[in-house]
Formats: structure tokens, C-alpha cells, sequence
């Protein structure tokens, strides 16, 4: 098709495999439809055809750069940066006003494991800022700790200790001691070092 979706990838998709953003997109784009509507059936007025749509142009989508490295919202995936290979571009109208001036500092990874629904699920694609390191408490960000990427809530207790959160009820909280957490804070040179809040998710009609 004129995505350069296989059959098989489609057929994958049409049969409840869980979508991917990226070739969400080249579907949407292909077929003149809103990505909303092709996620989330929640877009009655959905492009469906060229006379009574139009793609958008250009000046409305943002491409954003996506690695091939999975981040763990489990206990962690060992991995480090790998080249750009994922990028993709979506519609600005489907973005938050404050990240769309931020498109140069925004990357894309996808996360496996469940410890952080029901906000992130597997396979969710998550965009993180990489200029945004500080911390504040209830923030999601992105952890490197030695060779692992983590997907973490952080909140910073009144003692100066720092809580290394899961969303899900079922995993553990970690406690940074409050000498370790200020090298977090200050210059990174702590084994943890925050690389970028998120900012926004993307994920699928069915979850793993």
C-alpha cells in the first residue's frame, strides 16, 4: 500500500495487534484520515476522502527523532544510544501548546514492562525532553542508571531524600539518600542520571 505497510503488518493491526505510532502515521497519512480517529475512533469529522480533506501541510507537523532502544518500565533494559532509525511526524493539533515550540530538545523511545500503568503500557511510544532535568515531585522521567534505561515517577521528600517511583502498585519504591540525590540534581554525577522528563505518550487501541 502506499505507506509501505506489509500485508502482514496490517493484517497484524486489523486483527488487534497493537498499533505503533510510526507506521500509525504513514497509515493516517496515507489514507487521509486523522491519526486521532485511526487510534482512537474518537474523530467523527475524520478525513475520508481527498475532495472532502486535505493533508495537512507541512508547517503543521512536527517530526520528532526516534532511537531503536526500548526504555524499561520494569527493572530496567540494558542498552545504550543507538542511532536515529524511528523518526516520524505528527500532527501539532495532537500536542500540548508548550511542546510545540520544543521540537529540537524532543526524542522518542518505545517502553516495554508494566510498572508504570495505567499511564504508560507496553509498548506505549514516550516523548521526552531532553532539556528538562529538573526535578519536580510527581514528575515521569527518563533514568539512566550505569548501562539501563528506566521510565520512573520521581518525588522529593521534605528530608532531601529522593523516591524512585513505580505507577503500579506492584513494584517497589526505590529511596535515594539525600547526599546522592543533590548530585542528581546538581551535576549529574551520581550513578542516576535524570536524561529528560516526558512530556507526552503515545499508545495503542490494545495493550499487551
Amino acid at each position: 500500500m502506499a505507506a509501505n505497510v506489509g500485508t502482514t503488518t496490517l493484517s497484524g493491526y486489523m486483527n488487534g495487534r497493537e498499533w505503533k505510532i510510526g507506521i500509525a502515521e504513514q497509515i493516517a497519512q496515507a489514507c487521509d484520515v486523522d491519526l486521532q480517529w485511526l487510534l482512537f475512533g474518537d474523530q467523527p469529522n475524520a478525513c475520508r476522502n481527498e475532495v472532502a480533506c486535505r493533508q495537512k501541510p507541512l508547517s503543521e507537523l512536527m517530526h520528532i527523532p526516534g532511537y531503536d532502544i526500548e526504555l524499561s518500565v520494569g527493572h530496567g533494559i540494558s542498552s545504550v544510544y543507538a542511532e536515529e532509525s524511528v523518526s516520524f511526524q505528527i500532527s501539532t493539533s495532537l500536542l500540548p501548546e508548550h511542546l510545540k515550540t520544543r521540537s529540537r530538545r524532543l526524542v522518542s523511545f518505545t517502553v516495554r514492562g508494566d510498572s508504570m500503568e495505567p499511564v504508560i503500557f507496553s509498548g506505549d511510544s514516550v516523548v521526552f525532553d531532553l532539556m528538562d532535568k529538573d526535578i519536580f515531585t510527581g514528575g515521569v522521567y527518563a533514568l539512566r542508571v550505569g548501562d539501563q534505561l528506566l521510565v520512573k515517577r520521581l518525588s522529593l521528600r521534605a528530608n532531601g531524600n529522593l523516591l524512585v517511583m513505580s505507577d503500579n502498585p506492584r513494584y517497589p519504591t526505590d529511596e535515594i539518600n539525600a547526599q546522592e540525590a543533590q548530585q542528581i540534581i546538581r551535576d549529574g554525577s551520581s550513578p542516576v542520571q535524570v536524561v529528560g522528563r516526558v512530556v507526552w505518550r503515545s499508545g495503542g487501541l490494545f495493550t499487551e
